[in-house]
């Protein structure tokens, strides 16, 4: 196929120096010094780092409203509440310092700070019957009238690159709904990473981190949006992550390869802020809504799985993914070279002494349709190379078992 066009976009500024913690405030007071300190505790490895970042504003003149009370991903009607204090808070900027969760849950914010989806239903002052904006965000398209509130994200852990990300999502456990929205305004103003989260980071969070940025970079790869510029990113953050993780394995302090993570982290979104992610990205999150089991490890699982799937629509791309691997594929066909990709990651997998089965964690036959039907609504799944169903769903979660 001839090459016609190249759409890309990234306009976050990013800073990646290694221990910056205590000098994050005197970069963030050239933004904003009115801001809004925000955590999901559950994401928040070291609450002495989130404390250093706290005085690192204060010290550089930075007024600070710091929100750490939430524990883990929080409900709609919390997001409500926030997003009203933003409001009436006067709030020059947001700084998210976590993960995942709490990056989608800053950037929702955000957007609700300064967009009217807050919808007067009652006179009862209670946030739960009088500002309803969850109503319309679940099942409509969102209006960006107004640009959001200025944003920074400081991962405290390395999440595939979700810091960089364009994405709103939030899932409500209460009410069974979820919503999710993609705008090129959520991008966040600045990213600033300090490499040294890693040390952190258990081993198990370590891997199953690297393995995520693995898999977030294939499916980057797989989407129907992906370009030139994207794959290119995209393949680099998986050569920097298979040879990072294996030589941190043997050598944790290894400050080259702990670097080197770093940015092949942030690689990974900013190609996935132009692609977006697909298939194996809506199982994992559904199967972590649905379960408890942890996103990252579910995500690992899935992904030679998905692979497979998508073997006879991507062989081609699969090539380069298998080179990126350190894969030997000279004097092989292409379908061969391919399924070398798919052997590398199961190799990477097994050398980081991963599970590589959802039945491992306690999941039962049973509920694996429910699952796949909750994937299903979710409208990543149109972004994978080859349509699908329900059923085709759960066939690769049987196999994933």
């Amino acid at each position: 196929m001839a090459f016609e066009w190249v759409h890309f976009q990234f306009p976050t500024k990013i800073h990646i120096e290694k221990d910056s913690t205590h000098k994050m405030g005197s970069y963030i007071a050239d933004f904003a010094k009115r801001v809004f300190l925000f955590t999901i505790k559950n994401e928040l490895r070291n609450e002495d780092d989130f404390l250093i970042l706290k005085t690192s504003l204060e010290r550089n003149g930075v007024s600070c409203i710091v929100n750490d009370e939430l524990v883990s991903r929080p409900t709609h009607d919390q997001i409500e509440s926030i997003s009203y204090f933003l409001k009436k808070s006067g709030i020059d900027l947001i700084v998210a310092y976590g993960g995942k969760f709490t990056f989608h849950v800053a950037r929702t914010l955000s957007f609700l700070a300064t967009n009217d989806y807050l919808v007067q239903v009652s006179e009862d002052p209670s946030f739960k019957t009088y500002y309803q904006y969850t109503k319309d965000l679940v099942s409509s398209k969102v209006e960006v009238k107004k640009e959001p509130l200025p944003l920074i994200c400081i991962p405290s852990v390395f999440s595939m690159g979700e810091e960089a990300s364009p994405d709103i999502f939030n899932y409500d456990s209460e009410r069974r709904t979820f919503f999710y929205h993609r705008n090129f305004k959520f991008f966040p103003q600045a990213i600033m990473i300090d490499p040294n989260i890693i040390t952190n980071m258990s081993k198990l969070e370590l891997t199953r981190s690297a393995m995520s940025i693995i898999s977030a970079s294939v499916e980057s790869i797989l989407s129907r949006n992906s370009n030139e510029i994207t794959t290119a990113l995209s393949l680099k953050a998986i050569d920097q992550v298979a040879r990072s993780i294996r030589i941190l394995m043997k050598n944790p302090e290894n400050d080259a390869a702990r670097i080197n993570l770093a940015i092949a982290n942030t690689v990974c979104g900013i190609a996935h802020s132009n692609t977006s992610l697909g298939l194996c990205y809506s199982i994992a999150l559904s199967i972590h809504l649905l379960t408890g089991i942890d996103f990252y490890q579910a995500y690992a699982i899935l992904l030679p799985h998905v692979m497979e799937y998508n073997l006879t629509t991507s062989a081609k791309t699969y090539v380069q993914i298998a080179q990126a691997l350190s894969e030997d594929i000279s004097q092989i066909t292409i379908i061969e070279a391919a399924i070398k990709a798919i052997e590398g990651v199961r190799k990477l997998h097994l050398e980081l002494e991963l599970s590589y089965r959802l039945s491992d964690f306690g999941i039962t036959k049973e509920l694996l349709p429910e699952i796949a039907l909750f994937s299903s609504k979710f409208p990543l799944i149109n972004n994978t190379p080859r349509e699908l169903d329900k059923n085709e769903i759960e066939t690769i979660l049987i196999a994933a078992y």
